[in-house]
């Protein structure tokens, strides 16, 4: 008698408890999103000799919006060069091209402006770095060991830092025979405040601690033979603006940290005044690496 009044004890409890669940699992929160506001959004990078720049302009939108497609329809933009109105420009759904009257140059000053009904106008400025070329390459295919104790082969790199605050990305690329494209390798390098880039497994560093002096450094990428290696090894050397440089730095501690519920959130550097985006101008040559 007594072991059926534990089992009906032992139902009735399991009842009220699965009751519990089912009460709890079907609770409404109610949310209170932070503050937002709609803002114009530039999308446009370029390279020094480019002819033509893409610009896209869209919306932010936050998140409770369900809406799929970010594109400003009929936006208006402006794109200047050191003053002067880039006039040849098409237009489909968000996307400007614009045909310069002259491929882009070192030192020349680019400005966006763009507007549209109900947002806030936005400007972006850029200028074209100059590009400070290497003297000197030189594959090492016994470049050392990382920290988990993988071999890395290396380029060694000498050149010229100008005085001034200067940025530079880096990638190495790598092809499995001549037939064959080359593809962009992760690549790394033993500089104090190097970033990875946000794109292109490339590397990113500043010139901190050689402004204005000659530098030599090693770059490190996946371990290959020297047999390998000739013929199918190229770097790509880049001076990027400060913009650039912080923007990568953020977007990845962004990436890093967006599937972290314990993460703190971080917002992606913008150089958009009064919206969002990015504006950014490179100077780069890709050295093939004896």
């Amino acid at each position: 008698m007594k072991s059926q009044y534990k089992y009906l004890l032992v139902c009735t409890l399991m009842m009220v408890v699965l009751s519990s669940c089912t009460d709890f699992f079907e609770t409404t929160l109610t949310l209170d999103p932070p503050p937002f506001e709609k803002k114009l959004v530039i999308i446009a990078e370029a390279k020094a000799g480019d002819s033509t720049i893409q610009i896209k302009i869209a919306e932010n939108f936050g998140i409770l919006d369900d809406k799929k497609d970010t594109m400003v329809v009929n936006p208006q933009l402006t794109f200047s060069v050191n003053g002067i109105e880039q006039t040849g420009k098409t237009y489909n759904k968000g996307l400007f091209i614009i045909k310069l009257n002259g491929p882009l140059k070192a030192g020349q000053k680019c400005d966006i402006q763009a507007s549209h009904a109900g947002f806030k106008p936005i400007f972006a400025t850029q200028t074209v770095p100059a590009l400070l070329p290497l003297k000197t390459l030189k594959f090492v295919e016994n470049g050392g060991i990382t920290p988990d104790g993988d071999t890395r082969s290396k380029v060694d790199v000498s050149f010229t830092d100008s005085l001034g605050k200067d940025f530079y990305e880096v990638v190495v690329l790598t092809r499995y025979g001549k037939d064959q494209p080359f593809r962009s390798t992760y690549t790394s390098v033993n500089e104090p405040g190097s970033v990875e880039s946000a794109r292109a497994s490339g590397v990113l560093f500043g010139d901190q601690s050689f402004d204005g002096q000659d530098k030599t450094m090693s770059f490190q990428f996946y371990r290959i033979t020297e047999q390998q290696a000739k013929g199918n090894i190229q770097l790509r050397w880049r001076n990027v603006s400060e913009s650039y440089f912080k923007y990568s730095k953020t977007a990845n501690v962004h990436f890093e940290s967006r599937d972290n519920p314990f993460a703190t959130p971080s917002d992606i550097f913008t150089n958009i005044e009064g919206g969002l985006g990015y504006f950014f101008l490179h100077n780069q040559r890709t050295y093939n690496v004896p």
